[in-house]
């Protein structure tokens, strides 16, 4: 997992990655100042629970990724099973959401 983030936190656009348990507990992170993975991965369960809550009710089915853009920064949230990974972005980037996905995938085998 540790090279997982590292590597992807090399991708162009990427400047930070963590890989979480459904637990709230980090597996492996590398995030920039003032960014932290003890938040990171605490928070990331409980906002797939709760969208996963409004998404049923709007019979959207279950919720398996999410970006936010905050501040003009994107965040890539994706859930595979009991493990959670997240991508962070530098300001205004496009990040190879491909390559996101392909990351989660691996780490959910």
């Amino acid at each position: 997992p540790s090279d997982v983030v590292n590597r992807l936190s090399e991708q162009p656009g990427v400047v930070g990655a963590l890989i979480a348990l459904q637990e709230g507990l980090v597996i492996a992170h590398k995030l920039p100042e003032p960014f932290k993975g003890e938040v990171f991965a605490a928070f990331l369960p409980q906002i797939f629970a709760r969208l996963n809550q409004y998404a049923s009710e709007m019979k959207l089915g279950s919720v398996d990724e999410l970006v936010i853009q905050a501040s003009g920064r994107p965040c890539h949230l994706f859930r595979r099973g009991q493990v959670y990974f997240a991508a962070l972005g530098a300001p205004e980037a496009r990040m190879p959401a491909h390559v996101l996905r392909l990351c989660a995938d691996a780490l959910a085998e």
